[in-house]
């Protein structure tokens, strides 16, 4: 098979590239790799420099980052001092070509960024007033572009033609830049805000109608002539069902490998690898089709930005790379191309100037119109207008494009880089004013006070949680919580099995039995989750238990995860193994023992404590809250089978009504009251705030008869403070304080005389032996609350 007269040839089980000479293709030179790694370090070095001076003057560092360009290429380096320019960039055809690969990597995977920042949710939200304004600010600048591009002057078209010249600088002018903008807003400090936010809904769909736009543009350039029109109808049904695809079936696959990549592998790393794959590959896709490979990484971006899978460390991760070393090479490469001097003519200064005051009036014109047409303030339409402007690096891009397939001329690529450096630098200044003369609303500012309080809350930290599991009831019942609370929060569930290298029928048999329950029930879904949990029990034991887990948990399946991971020394030394890949709450049975299984029940027949040896290790050692769950009330010791193994029995959903949560006014209660208020607010149940109030430690401080009003005042702000928090999470809150020589007995009798379905304690960690505790308070309430009880250990 031969490329370009260069074919591959099998020798010796080796593949050898030869040229059509029939010789060896050489490798690269010495001298080529030197050039190319000085000019790589040329341009990494200045451009992060000049990068981090915008920075430092509150510009975007894209500006700086292609300034670099500018002063290394023709325009500054290549005027100032020729020979030192022709000395490191030499006009060699290989070498040119070896940066434009980078570059092109560099542009691939910064449209993945781009694509992260898509939020298809916010613009659904906003869907009315940010189609509305997003239709008229592509437009009103598309018309201007399209109509300006056709009264220029020949010179400034390259071989294409004047229609298909036309239709690029219309989309050229036409498009924005949603991480400039997204980027402006973060240093005003006005992301939060309500127009800021329909500015980056109205951005999206522009942005993404504009890739659309450009896909089909340059597929049009490649062709000429009478096959013009067959290529574009070509290319839009490509178009077509490749968005339609990518928004259905890829949707699935991405969500899919991502999350058994993430199962499958440690670290960060691999979801980042797995991300570049397949940005790679839908570019591959869409190159092939004919569009260009950035809207395959555009999409890929958006998609993966919706796969929760893929967290905020991992897109840190991937944005370090791409944004330290790829973006600025792509941005200080691009900026190589632009040659100013191109501007020096009085006629080219003319269009350079009247192209940029279309492309600023454009869009400044068609965001303001569709602003009011909604029904902004003149404010809000200027605010807009001017977020909208900011073209910075996606224009960039759209001119790289725009050479690559030969539409534009080194003097009209030049011009469309000013148009972006120009915009990007009018927009914050411009922003900055509008905004001043917007007050927040209402619903704004309530948003803001929530938004707060959720960044400050203990389960607005929480997005992974790892619950192992041998299917206890005590583990079943931490499933049904954990799907209570993680319902409706950004939060997945992974239920780990841990195996002993033999398996026991155990959690077959239990979910046998779930599904002899289920077969009487005569819907669909029955009938569909029989079926499901039966091929569950026709696997191992370890997919037999994880299934009826996922079953207990009740939560989609994107957002739970499974794994079976052999036994490493003990239970708590692989628990404490899998919490290092970053989970953020381990979830566990408070019936725990070290060997993976339920403890064994005490020799005297009283309850175990709550924390057994295998919950005390993964404490000792780990620096993640946990959430132990005793199934009190609805225990049972199961039936024996043949071989007189205890066999556990699926746990029908415990119906939660009324919880009761004690509390001290400290952090930890916080917490707990915290994790109450998640499954009251799901449940549907009444949460009960109590506080009790010490009498005999009172008569031990004080010696003598204490003053208890202080003590009971004090008591009821406390109370009332978690009440107050718990009606803000929309549960159902009452409060009362009590006042008892056992606070202990205090707390079980309110459990009993108010019907408590459910307890859930705070409890702090001891500095020393950094066991969990409760002191006496705990083991007592666990031994004598007649319902289940939770208790969230933390920090």
């Amino acid at each position: 098979m031969g490329i370009a007269g260069i074919s591959a040839e099998a020798s010796g089980g080796f593949v050898t590239w030869v040229g059509s000479n029939g010789g060896v293709l050489p490798p690269l030179s010495g001298e080529e790799l030197l050039f190319f790694f000085g000019q790589l370090f040329v341009l990494l070095v200045t451009a992060r420099a000049l990068g981090e001076l915008a920075r430092a003057f509150e510009f975007p560092s894209v500006l700086g980052e292609l300034l670099a360009g500018i002063v290394l290429g023709p325009s500054i380096l290549g005027n100032v001092a020729p020979s030192v320019f022709l000395t490191v960039f030499p006009p060699a055809p290989i070498q040119y070509h070896l940066l434009e690969a980078v570059s092109w990597l560099g542009l691939v995977m910064l449209l993945v960024i781009t694509g992260f920042e898509t939020d298809l949710d916010l613009i659904a939200s906003r869907a009315g007033r940010a189609g509305a304004i997003a239709s008229t600010s592509i437009v009103v600048p598309f018309a201007f572009g399209f109509a300006i591009a056709w009264v220029l002057p020949s010179a400034f078209l390259a071989d294409g033609g004047r229609l298909v010249f036309s239709l690029f600088i219309a989309t050229a002018l036409s498009i924005s830049a949603i991480p400039v903008i997204a980027k402006i807003l973060l240093d005003l400090d006005v992301i939060d805000r309500e127009i800021s936010q329909l500015t980056i809904a109205a951005g999206m769909i522009n942005d993404t109608v504009g890739w659309i736009l450009l896909a089909v543009v340059a597929g049009l350039a490649r062709q000429s002539g009478g096959q013009a029109v067959e290529t574009a109808g070509i290319t839009t049904l490509f178009l077509l069902a490749f968005l339609a695809l990518s928004f259905t079936v890829g949707r699935w696959f991405v969500s899919r490998s991502l999350r058994w990549v993430d199962m499958a592998f440690d670290g960060d790393l691999a979801l980042v690898t797995a991300v570049t794959i397949l940005a790679l590959g839908a570019g591959t896709l869409t190159h092939a089709l004919g569009l260009e490979a950035v809207l395959g990484a555009f999409v890929v971006g958006i998609l993966v930005g919706q796969v929760k899978r893929f967290d905020q460390a991992a897109r840190h991760t991937f944005e370090v790379f791409t944004l330290g070393i790829l973006a600025p090479i792509f941005f200080a490469t691009a900026g190589l191309r632009v040659d100013v001097t191109t501007l020096s003519t009085p006629g080219t200064l003319l269009v350079a100037g009247a192209v940029l005051l279309v492309a600023i009036a454009g869009k400044f014109i068609g965001a303001f119109l569709g602003a009011r047409g909604s029904g902004l303030s003149n404010w809000e339409g200027i605010a807009i207008g001017a977020g909208l402007n900011a073209r910075g690096a996606l224009e960039i891009i759209v001119a790289t494009i725009g050479v690559s397939v030969g539409v534009l001329t080194g003097t009209t690529y030049t011009i469309i880089v000013v148009v972006a450096i120009v915009t990007s630098l009018l927009a914050p200044p411009v922003l900055r004013v509008a905004l001043g003369h917007i007050e927040p609303s209402e619903a704004e500012r309530r948003r803001s006070t929530r938004r707060e309080r959720e960044a400050r809350s203990f389960l607005g930290s929480i997005s992974r949680v790892l619950l192992p599991t041998r299917c206890s009831r005590d583990a079943q019942l931490a499933a049904q919580l954990l799907g209570h609370v993680a319902r409706n929060r950004e939060m997945d569930v992974t239920t780990m099995y841990v195996t002993e290298g033999k398996d026991t029928a155990s959690s077959a048999s239990l979910v046998a039995r779930a599904r002899s329950r289920l077969l009487p029930e005569t819907s669909r879904s029955r009938e569909n989750d029989a079926d499901e949990i039966d091929a569950g029990a026709k696997s191992t034991a370890a997919e037999g238990c994880l299934s009826a887990m996922d079953r207990q948990l009740s939560l989609p399946s994107d957002r739970t995860g499974r794994r079976t991971v052999p036994i490493r020394g003990s239970a708590s030394e692989t628990v404490i193994e899998e919490l290092r890949r970053g989970y953020d709450l381990l979830a566990v049975g408070a019936n725990f023992g070290d060997d993976g299984s339920p403890a064994s029940p005490r020799d005297d027949g009283m309850t175990p404590p709550l924390f057994e040896t295998g919950i005390d290790r993964v404490l000792q050692r780990t620096t993640a809250p946990v959430l132990a769950v005793s199934a009190n009330g609805i225990r049972d010791e199961g039936v024996r089978d043949e071989g007189g193994t205890v066999e556990n029995q699926p746990l029908d959903p415990v119906p939660i009504r009324r919880i009761l949560v004690p509390t001290v006014g400290t952090e930890y209660s916080r917490h707990a009251a915290e994790m109450a208020f998640a499954i009251a607010a799901d449940s549907n149940a009444l949460v009960e705030i109590v506080h009790v109030v010490d009498v005999g430690r009172l008569r031990e401080l004080f010696v003598g008869e204490a003053d208890l009003s202080e003590s009971v005042r004090l008591g009821a702000e406390i109370v009332d403070r978690e009440a107050t928090l718990g009606r803000q999470l929309g549960a159902s809150v009452l409060t009362d304080v009590l006042v008892s020589e056992q606070p202990t007995r205090a707390i079980v009798d309110k459990a009993v005389e108010g019907g408590a379905d459910l307890v859930v304690l705070g409890s702090g960690l001891r500095p020393l032996s950094r066991r969990a505790f409760l002191g006496h308070r705990a083991e007592y309430v666990l031994k004598n609350a007649p319902c289940p009880v939770a208790v969230v250990s933390s920090r």
